[in-house]
């Protein structure tokens, strides 16, 4: 295996100026990936790879990885790396690494059982997964040895069957609209071997599809999913989702999916102190494997809750250990402002949202802070 990189950042245009004059618009760009060109000895040929690093406001930990596996993951990528940073930004799963997974044959080739004449099946691309990719990646980026592979339509069947074949390589599949009717047979042979065996460790299957999906999806999908409700395993975590009149390959599949890998992952709404939240990541930690940082969203809501009540010494204690458990986030400053600020404290208050505004000048609960504190006080004439 050579790896062959290309360094250039994939760029998508996300805004335009509708209410700008004529002439006069500013584009806005972001880059949401960086193409990478992976050189397969499994397959004779180069594999063009998009990836998406995590944004970490802690110290730099290894991340697990999502896998991205379709011939059309770079229209779907941009929606991808959108649906895991909105489920990142609200605690419901861990920072991931994103690695999309270019099939230049298409998603035909993953079909378990069907001879593909000269060109790679589901064999020899679930090699390059588990021998070249699995490695390429986890020695390349911080990358914690926890991978969740997605796959829809073709490729959902295929990262079905490769969980069944390779468990000790995978931890949890995403399956949308998985076409299971293609090989049945093969299909079926190789999860009752799956669940026969001896556990490989918590494994995490999800499925989705639609009430309305190609019959290859709808005619097998929900026999396997009672199978799995009558034969599953207490190592087994799994779910079976069917949506309604959403087609093949449902919006919010993965959405869907990522929050049943990882469903015990959002703080309960029980906990009620950071003692408790910190408590709830060490957990987790320990469950999955990987280092688990608390992130800053749960122990500032925390804060914002004590302090819209009046509790400014909870409030105070919980955006304290914002900055101490992320101390690069801007949410630590910004709260401890609010509670400077309601305490009369005004010159303390501005330093600390002044520090949140530097610490992440595009921060709207920062600048929202610090408008708040250096305003003028109303006075009564």
């Amino acid at each position: 295996m050579h790896p062959v990189v290309s360094t250039f950042v994939t760029i998508v245009l996300l805004v335009s100026a509708a209410a700008t004059p004529a002439g006069a618009a500013d584009t806005v760009y972001f880059a949401i990936g960086e193409h990478h060109e992976l050189k397969s000895e499994i397959l004779g040929r180069h594999i063009t790879l998009l990836v998406r690093e995590p944004e970490q406001n802690n110290v730099e930990l290894p991340a697990p990885v999502l896998y991205v596996v379709g011939s059309d993951w770079r229209g779907r990528f941009a929606h991808m790396v959108s649906t895991v940073e909105l489920l990142e930004a609200s605690a419901h799963i861990p920072k991931m690494l994103v690695v999309g997974v270019d099939l230049p044959d298409g998603n035909g080739v993953l079909i378990p059982g069907r001879d593909q004449g000269d060109a790679a099946g589901a064999e020899e691309w679930l090699q390059l997964l588990t021998d070249e990719l699995f490695p390429y990646v986890e020695e390349k980026w911080s990358a914690a040895p926890y991978r969740v592979v997605y796959g829809a339509s073709n490729s959902g069947l295929f990262v079905l069957w490769a969980l069944f074949d390779r468990s000790d390589a995978i931890n949890a599949v995403v399956a949308s609209s998985p076409m299971i009717g293609w090989s049945p047979e093969v299909f079926n042979e190789k999860f009752e071997a799956w669940i026969a065996a001896d556990s490989p460790g918590e494994r995490g299957l999800a499925m989705v599809w639609s009430d309305d999906d190609f019959s290859r999806v709808t005619d097998y999908a929900p026999a396997f999913a009672e199978r799995l409700g009558r034969d599953g395993r207490d190592w087994l975590r799994w779910s079976a989702d069917e949506v309604s009149a959403l087609g093949h390959v449902p919006p919010g599949d993965l959405a869907l999916g990522l929050r049943q890998v990882f469903s015990d992952w959002a703080v309960p709404s029980e906990i009620r102190n950071v003692n408790e939240v910190v408590s709830h990541f060490e957990r987790l930690e320990s469950r999955f494997g990987f280092p688990v940082p608390v992130p800053a969203g749960p122990l500032a809501d925390l804060g914002f809750q004590a302090w819209s009540d009046e509790r400014f010494t909870d409030a105070r204690e919980a955006f304290t250990s914002v900055s101490t458990y992320a101390p690069n986030d801007p949410l630590g400053p910004a709260g401890l402002a609010l509670v400077a600020h309601s305490e009369g404290r005004i010159e303390e208050a501005r330093t600390l949202a002044l520090k949140a505004t530097e610490m992440d000048p595009e921060s709207d609960i920062a600048k929202r802070v610090l408008r708040r504190v250096t305003a003028a006080p109303v006075t009564e004439e």
